[in-house]
């Protein structure tokens, strides 16, 4: 960018510095046996400009397993902790996900 005021130019160069996450937070999550769910992964601050994040399990489970890293899939009714960690920064949250029974 270059400001000129009269005859005086001068070049002012602009640093732009992406917003890190800080934490985040997931909502608790149902789903039943067979479903594919996206949990609701909250970034804050609001505004950080890399809001991604992949899904482990911390420990083995039959009831769920983890799909492409972002989706939960109901195996066998019970609930299991899950974690999300953001890609950016390494923040994690904990959540809880209950699979139960398919009512027809």
């Amino acid at each position: 960018m270059r400001a000129v005021d009269g005859n005086i130019s001068k070049l002012i160069i602009v640093k732009v510095i992406p917003v890190p996450v800080d934490s985040i937070k997931v909502s608790d999550s149902v789903g039943a046996i067979g479903d594919t769910v996206v949990p609701k992964v909250n970034f804050f601050p609001t505004n950080a400009a890399i809001q991604t994040y992949t899904l482990s399990l911390p420990s083995p489970s039959t009831k769920v397993k983890i799909d492409s890293g972002r989706k939960v899939i109901g195996l066998d009714t019970g609930k299991v902790t899950l974690l999300a960690t953001s890609t950016d920064g390494g923040k994690t949250a904990q959540f809880l996900f209950t699979v139960g029974p398919v009512f027809a």
